[in-house]
């Protein structure tokens, strides 16, 4: 009794002596070093004591700050460092600053929230400090810039790039911050799981950020001449719906997808429980002492027959569903919805991967529903949303019709398209000119430069090309078509009719060479059967002229519609001709929980290896009789005379082709014939024989004419 008196004891002088935890925070957003949005109204959140009264001074003074700097853990600075170039901004004339404070109160739960009215935008610090009762926090080295939103899956993630190694080297940019967040949760939180980490983007710190937000923060602050504040909160192997609200899943009326909501939610209420976590967690334990105990035995059994000892493997340990990789609303509810009263300029988002590989057909409901939800969480229906989509990966030249049935991959960056096209204030940037075999390309440059010319453009309003040729019309003329292009806005002024103006400035060419033939195109006819297509630029028409010699009556056409795009069309400034197709034909439908989509969409690609096949034989009977008229009239051109004897010995060449099809070491098709159908072995004889009696008149003749 006396022992457990003075173990009370000793815990409440221990309670005593600790400090008390504080009431006053702020969001977790904010910290040292981070950037806040200029020309917009600021806000700043938190929690204090019930009631009591948060004071917020914005400052440039130092001396502010003082008094309450002593109290706050500063890390110690590095002894001697060695020398290093950074880039340090002089502003001429220093943009005017005036000191806010701004005094708000807590409501019953602690919240309160506070706003400085827009600042403009300067690299000159700043120290934000807050105070309620006793207690100040002050936050340092702040800058006013522009603040974008980076977000999707494993390419927004990807650190690595092409040009990395140069980077690597190049000065510090202390205008350019950068925050990493990356968590799941099931329920929407009102703040990050933990406190921000801005980062200064020194050449260490440079080499651990996100290719893709980097080299967008890099150029913005060059062009613009702002500090620059990167929020990427992207994790790799998302879908679209785990950046969906729950309110706007909830919406979609998609079957698969309601009954994988219902039986998420089922698995979630199942955790909520901490007696079935308990549970949960112990067969977990029990099974892992199994597994051990079972080892043991085995390494007992390998000692003594002389063999090498096996690994140990524990089962997997249970993962929490309310946390998971990718669960639907997940990133949204643990990343966005915590940032939705900051003062952001945009969203840049790069994702459908995982849609793909999970089944696209959703997507076509769930990414619109990413755009709202963001929009909906910032309270701006206008909020920029550039739509980074698919660069190419997969297997070069893969055959047309096979491409043209669309797997999922050319089907996601189809969604992204006509999402962009019906939804205002979006952007679409198109690297179709990206990618290789891997997944994660790493030819992040050209991605980022394409959004960086979208936001100069479409956001900040400035004079620089950022559309990619993209389709107005397409209109049908005899056995081709013709599709008609619309001009960047910055080419629209003066090209039409102005004969000083070179074609190429409005209409798309080949990016190798103006001149050079164009690639990428498909036509289709009334069947629906696709054919990979030949296509010119007609310069006095400002359009580009596509046909097939095996469609006498085309009815649709489409460019760069497959996994890895082989288009070749750019505009000015080498950016992309945008995918399009004219046809409203249904894809194939493919969901991960429905098996007999994934048999349909194989039936239909073999039927389009077959049609592939069918098409080269019929092409290339077509382009013999090119090649050797080409041949026979190039030959009469030059003067070397005997033209009809060369034409007729190279249509003997042709005839005996065939028949060394049928009966020769390379062909022996009459062989198989027998096998399967004798009966029509005499008839083929005969035609065989007549054959043979054609090709050597012909032979016969070509003779006489060289005599």
């Amino acid at each position: 009794m006396l022992l457990g008196s003075a173990v009370c004891l000793a815990a409440a002088a221990l309670a005593a002596a600790a400090p008390a935890p504080k009431a006053l925070r702020l969001a977790n957003v904010f910290n040292n070093h981070m950037v806040l949005q200029q020309q917009m109204p600021v806000r700043i959140w938190g929690r204090a004591a019930p009631g009591a009264e948060v004071i917020l001074t914005l400052t440039e003074d130092r001396r502010a700050a003082e008094p309450y700097l002593k109290e706050t853990s500063r890390p110690a600075k590095a002894a001697s460092p060695a020398p290093r170039l950074a880039v340090e901004v002089v502003e001429r004339p220093r943009p005017a600053f005036h000191p806010q404070t701004v005094r708000v109160r807590a409501d019953a739960q602690g919240r309160w929230e506070a706003a400085f009215s827009p600042m403009p935008a300067s690299f000159a610090p700043k120290w934000l400090i807050v105070r309620s009762g006793e207690e100040t926090t002050v936050l340092e080295d702040i800058l006013i810039g522009e603040v974008w939103l980076c977000a999707g899956q494993s390419n927004m993630v990807w650190a690595n790039y092409d040009t990395k190694d140069i980077e690597s080297l190049a000065p510090d940019l202390p205008g350019l911050r950068y925050l990493k967040a990356d968590q799941t949760w099931y329920k929407p939180r009102e703040d990050l799981e933990r406190p921000a980490n801005w980062i200064l983007c020194t050449r260490e710190a440079r080499n651990r950020m996100s290719a893709i937000p980097y080299l967008f923060g890099r150029d913005l602050l060059r062009v613009l001449g702002a500090p620059v504040g990167m929020i990427n909160v992207a994790r790799g192997g998302t879908t679209g719906q785990a950046w969906c609200s729950r309110e706007e899943l909830d919406r979609i009326d998609f079957a698969p997808l309601r009954k994988a909501l219902a039986e998420y939610d089922a698995e979630t209420r199942r955790w909520e429980d901490p007696a079935y976590r308990e549970r949960v967690i112990k067969e977990w334990e029990a099974a892992c002492e199994k597994a051990r105990a079972e080892h043991e035995a085995k390494v007992r059994e390998a000692k003594a027959a002389g063999k090498p000892a096996p690994r140990l493997r524990l089962p997997k340990r249970p993962g929490d569903p309310r946390s998971g990789w990718s669960p639907p609303a997940g990133k949204f509810n643990a990343n966005v919805w915590p940032l939705r009263k900051l003062a952001i300029r945009g969203v840049l988002f790069h994702q459908g991967e995982n849609n793909y590989f999970s089944g696209w057909t959703q997507y076509e409901y769930t990414f619109p529903a990413v755009i709202r939800s963001f929009r909906a969480a910032f309270g701006d229906d206008a909020l920029p949303f550039g739509i980074i989509t698919l660069p190419g990966w997969g297997m070069h030249g893969l055959p047309t019709e096979v491409e043209c049935v669309g797997d999922g991959y050319q089907a996601i960056r189809d969604i992204h398209i006509r999402v962009h096209e019906r939804m205002k204030h979006t952007g679409l940037i198109c690297p179709t000119l990206s990618g290789d075999g891997y997944i994660h390309p790493s030819d992040k440059e050209p991605v980022a430069l394409l959004a960086l010319r979208w936001a100069l453009a479409a956001v900040y309003g400035k004079p620089v090309l950022h559309k990619g040729p993209k389709p107005r019309k397409v209109v049908k003329a005899g056995n081709k078509m013709r599709v008609y292009y619309e001009l960047d806005p910055l080419l629209d002024k003066g090209f039409e009719g102005n004969k000083k103006v070179p074609y190429w400035a409005g209409c798309p060419a080949p990016r190798q060479n103006g001149e050079g033939p164009v690639y990428g195109f498909a036509v289709a006819d009334r069947s629906h059967r696709w054919y990979p297509a030949q296509a010119r630029v007609k310069k006095g028409e400002n359009c580009v002229e596509v046909w097939s010699d095996l469609v006498e009556d085309p009815v649709a056409v489409r460019y760069n519609f497959a996994n890895y795009p082989m288009g070749n069309l750019v505009g000015r400034g080498e950016i992309p001709a945008i995918p399009f197709r004219s046809d409203t034909w249904p894809l194939p439908r493919k969901v991960s929980s429905e098996p007999d989509t994934r048999e349909r969409l194989a039936a239909l690609k073999r039927a389009a290896e077959a049609q592939a096949l069918d098409r080269q034989v019929r092409q290339a009977m077509i382009d013999a009789r090119r090649a050797e008229f080409k041949l026979h009239m190039d030959r009469r051109l030059r003067g070397e005379g005997r033209s009809a004897a060369t034409l007729l010995e190279s249509k003997v060449d042709r005839i005996e082709q065939i028949l060394d099809e049928f009966q020769g070491e390379d062909g022996r098709l009459l062989d198989r014939l027998k096998r399967k159908n004798p009966d029509l072995v005499p008839q083929i004889l005969k035609a065989l024989d007549s054959l043979k009696a054609q090709a050597e008149a012909l032979r016969a003749a070509a003779r006489k004419i060289k005599e």
